[in-house]
């Protein structure tokens, strides 16, 4: 198959070299490809991002009906002040930011806009276009008022999209995507999940959260909410939290939240045996939660804080974990030193190494309205992590967690082990459909005429990997991929679309149950005590304390 990105040029060619780094980043989220105009005449192109330019190109531009993406207005750019990046209830907008705004600091270069009859304002910035359409002679152009500041070293994509900075980098993703068009990557419908974090299962209730409740609201809504327990907690399940759980099995699942959560347990750099024993005592810890039927369990381990050392992927993979759950920004700073994509926690789907899969989390704050409108814009699963202390005053907050995400439309609420088997994005090319996978086992739909399957597993390395392909029930011929990407010539016939599960098991896996457990200590149960005794007595406590509590903890 051949490669298929759409060509974009740049202009001027310094440019395209000062913004290398971003423009790399930006080909792993579309599929487009850019090129120096070094070399080029705008002409040779059909779309095009000027910097700065001379009225003679931009005239040659819609002259020729280029499709061009233009930064700069009337002057230099001068630092902005503080104020609202509010973007434009309108269709031309990605329908995750249509009227969303967001409160950004000043410093922000900013160039000033001259808007005309006929054009349309997709975003202002402190009540000031920053983002316009424009139709010259059946020409589209986006003039967009700040440019991007190039990236730097050791500085990765998703730190540019927060809930207080995203006007420098949404009109240049957007671009890009639209002129990518039908040939671009597409993933699943939008995936949600909200995770309350800590809960022990001894009572009927942990602090704010009666479990109870908690189903019969999310059964209610519609959603999925997963309860992130401490495997240190799983010695005992109340009977009656067992038999909520499994009754509302569909709207309540269970994952793993590190292991004693100590400060960092999962961060710290430390010995490969020390490792290994503290990750296989927690899935054994977790595992005794089968001895209650019915329970939805999720091999998905959410470190506490979010943040996990890099290097432990592989281990866990190897163990039988299916996914993570991480915090983008917590993630970048903790693993710094190690060279990942300038793209990661930025791209739909993010596999960690051995085929782990990456699922970003995004932390209850009061900004988490914005959060959730940068993670549907990147097409992203929304997973949003609380703590009962967040159902203080009832629940809420899940319902209005559900209703704005559900404004996207089509949602699916799933488990964490169910989001991370539906991490893949796919492209057509002709009769061939193009997998990009990322997790070791996915769900996906094959559409009509399809013949051949191309399966694309980044940690895949040159020794390859075996591949099993399943339809319903039918298992395929077992394959072996040599490298990161193979064809598969597709053996049934039909005329609808056939869903498939594409697996990759572990070569070397290691049985949990093998490894000695680490040496026993007394701070995690004595702290587990304290922190469960401090939990319980939080509907006690007057509610201006609790309020400030809420602002001081986050795990």
């Amino acid at each position: 198959m051949t490669d298929g990105r759409v060509c974009i040029g740049v202009f001027p060619d310094v440019w395209y070299d000062r913004q290398g780094k971003l423009l790399a980043a930006l080909q792993d989220l579309a599929h487009v490809r850019f090129q120096s105009g070094r070399d080029a005449a705008i002409e040779d192109f059909r779309f095009v991002i000027l910097a700065n330019p001379a009225d003679e190109l931009l005239e040659r531009a819609s002259r020729c009906g280029i499709r061009a993406l233009v930064y700069g207005g009337a002057g230099g750019p001068v630092a902005g002040e503080a104020g609202v990046m509010a973007f434009a209830d309108r269709e031309e907008i990605d329908r995750s930011l249509r009227g969303e705004q967001f409160a950004e600091p000043g410093g922000v270069d900013q160039c000033i806009l001259r808007c005309y009859p006929g054009d349309a304002v997709l975003a202002t910035r402190a009540g000031a276009p920053v983002w316009v359409r424009r139709y010259t002679d059946g020409a589209m152009s986006d003039r967009v008022a700040i440019e991007p500041r190039p990236l730097g070293d050791g500085e990765l994509l998703r730190e540019r999209l927060r809930a207080n900075a995203v006007s420098e980098l949404v009109p240049l993703i957007q671009f890009v995507r639209e002129v990518a068009g039908a040939g671009d990557w597409e993933q699943p419908p939008p995936r949600a999940c909200f995770v309350i974090d800590d809960p022990s299962l001894y009572w009927p209730s942990y602090g704010y959260v009666e479990f109870a409740r908690l189903a019969e609201c999310a059964a209610r809504l519609g959603c999925h909410v997963a309860i992130a327990t401490i495997p240190l907690d799983t010695w005992r399940v109340h009977p009656e939290v067992a038999r909520i759980l499994s009754r509302h099995a569909n709207h309540l699942s269970l994952l793993v939240h590190g292991n004693n959560h100590t400060h960092l347990e999962m961060a710290r750099e430390e010995p490969e045996d020390s490792r290994r024993a503290q990750f296989a005592q927690a899935l054994r810890r977790f595992e005794r939660l089968r001895r209650h039927p019915g329970l939805q369990l999720s091999r998905v381990v959410e470190p506490p804080y979010g943040v996990i050392d890099g290097a432990a992927a592989r281990l866990l993979a190897s163990l039988g974990y299916q996914a993570m759950l991480y915090t983008p920004s917590q993630f970048i700073i903790c693993n710094r030193s190690r060279p990942w994509p300038t793209s990661l926690g930025a791209v739909p789907v993010d596999v960690a190494p051995h085929g782990l899969a990456a699922i970003p989390r995004l932390v209850m704050s009061r900004h988490w309205r914005s959060e959730v409108a940068i993670a549907a814009f990147l097409r992203q699963p929304i997973v949003l992590a609380g703590h009962h202390q967040d159902f203080f005053a009832g629940l809420g907050l899940l319902e209005k967690f559900s209703s704005h995400v559900n404004r996207l439309g089509n949602v699916k609420w799933l488990s964490p082990a169910a989001i991370a088997r539906s991490l893949c994005m796919t492209r057509r090319e002709g009769d061939g459909w193009i997998v990009r996978v990322g997790a070791r086992t996915i769900d996906c739909e094959v559409p009509a005429g399809v013949r051949r399957l191309v399966i694309e597993r980044p940690w895949v390395d040159a020794d390859g990997e075996a591949l099993e392909v399943q339809r319903g029930d039918a298992m395929e011929q077992p394959l072996r991929i040599e490298g990161a990407s193979a064809s598969h010539e597709l053996s049934w016939e039909g005329r609808g679309s056939v869903r498939v599960t594409l697996s990759s098991p572990i070569s070397s896996p290691i049985d949990p149950d093998s490894v000695a457990p680490p040496p026993q200590r007394l701070w995690p149960i004595l702290r587990k005590i304290m922190v469960e005794g401090r939990d319980r007595l939080y509907p006690y406590l007057p509610e201006r304390l609790v309020r400030r509590l809420r602002a001081r903890i986050s795990c």
